[in-house]
């Protein structure tokens, strides 16, 4: 579980990012953090993953305050996280089953060899059996962002962290990634948090999705309801027109 409580972040008295944001994430749940560029939907996973911090608030994640862990309790927290990145990620100068193994070598001591058996069962999870040999450039942009995400659940993470996950790929790429982030959610039933301003990934990702306005977020929506929502600055959001408050 995890539940943001009160969280407050400001650059100085005129420049406020989040004032009193608040928000609960059960076990299961696929969320989507949605708003406008700059708004801080990014930050919120930073925050999560304890690389940034707010100035004041909790960030309780299986009761544990990101805020207050010492480096040691923060990389072991770490552990049941697992992030896709908007560019992948990936080390150029390793192989395919190298990258997705690199989390294994580094954190539990396995080795390449000792690997490979769970490297082909994620890579046949995101749909990518054979590529173990490749290096990085050798792969389109979608089939990066798959081994990308491959390496994100290798360690079995209760929890994987997207941020833009289907940002510059062209919509039959957009399809495949979506496609996957679906089926791991239903394989692993992984709590999961997508942040997004694609439409086609927000509605077919998630089961709640939260909006980003005025330095905290909105009562939430679903697939079913935000096409149909009375808030006007979601209705402004999805339809591509101007949002005048940010």
């Amino acid at each position: 579980m995890i539940e943001i409580k009160e969280l407050k972040k400001e650059f100085s008295s005129k420049q406020v990012l989040f004032d009193h944001l608040n928000l609960t994430i059960n076990s299961g749940d696929k969320i989507a953090i949605i708003g406008p560029s700059g708004c801080g939907k990014s930050t919120i996973l930073r925050y999560l993953l304890g690389t940034k911090m707010p100035d004041s608030g909790q960030i309780l994640i299986d009761g544990q305050d990101v805020t207050k862990l010492k480096s040691r309790d923060l990389l072991k927290l770490r552990l049941n996280m697992g992030m896709l990145f908007q560019s992948a990620a990936l080390f150029d100068s390793l192989s395919i089953e190298e990258n997705i193994a690199f989390p294994l070598i580094e954190n539990y001591g396995f080795s390449l060899e000792s690997s490979i058996n769970k490297v082909n069962y994620v890579l046949e999870l995101v749909g990518l059996e054979g590529v173990n040999k490749k290096m990085p450039y050798q792969l389109s942009g979608g089939q990066q962002k798959r081994v990308g995400l491959a390496r994100a659940i290798i360690t079995e993470p209760k929890y994987i962290f997207y941020d833009e996950p289907t940002t510059g790929l062209d919509p039959v790429m957009s399809t495949n990634i979506e496609n996957v982030i679906v089926r791991l959610n239903q394989v692993m039933n992984i709590t999961s948090i997508v942040v997004s301003h694609q439409k086609s990934t927000i509605l077919r990702t998630a089961d709640k999705i939260f909006m980003v306005h005025n330095h905290a977020l909105l009562e939430p929506e679903t697939p079913d309801t935000i096409e149909h929502t009375d808030n006007e600055i979601i209705q402004s959001f999805m339809r591509g027109t101007e949002l005048n408050a940010q």
